[in-house]
């Protein structure tokens, strides 16, 4: 895997090996598309990493992802067209949902490089809670 060549830690591949199983139950769940993709992406400060049932040409450009609400609805204040919302925080912890104004879906997430070669924090630091865990 390419990011292990770049030196990701071992939590960000667990993680991202997470995310990716995560995203592709929750497309193959929620959408009809007949393939999802993985689209991972890292510059100078931070790993993205998605999965997606949109599979358009690159030549069209990026699509409109928008934010979901946790009612299921597409969040439009604040978003700026041809802004990423994925990646405006990247310092926001778990699984970000996105959809297009057309439907597609995408599960993802985005990690800043200088946390991922940290030591994963010990589990015991965290209060324990039956069924969470820390993606």
């Amino acid at each position: 895997m390419a990011l292990a060549r770049a030196g990701a830690s071992r939590w960000l591949l667990k993680r991202v090996g997470d995310m990716v199983r995560i995203a592709s139950h929750y497309a193959v769940g929620h959408s009809g598309a007949p393939r999802i993709g993985l689209t991972v992406a890292a510059d100078g400060t931070s790993v993205t990493a998605a999965g997606t049932d949109y599979s358009a040409p690159a030549a069209l450009g990026p699509p409109a992802w928008l934010p979901v609400t946790a009612g299921n609805t597409l969040h439009l204040d604040g978003v700026r067209p041809g802004v990423d919302p994925l990646r405006v925080d990247p310092h926001s912890d778990g699984l970000q949902l996105h959809r297009t104004p057309d439907g597609h879906i995408r599960l993802g997430t985005c990690a800043p490089w200088e946390q991922t070669t940290l030591a994963r924090p010990r589990r015991d630091n965290f209060p324990s809670q039956p069924g969470t865990s820390i993606l």
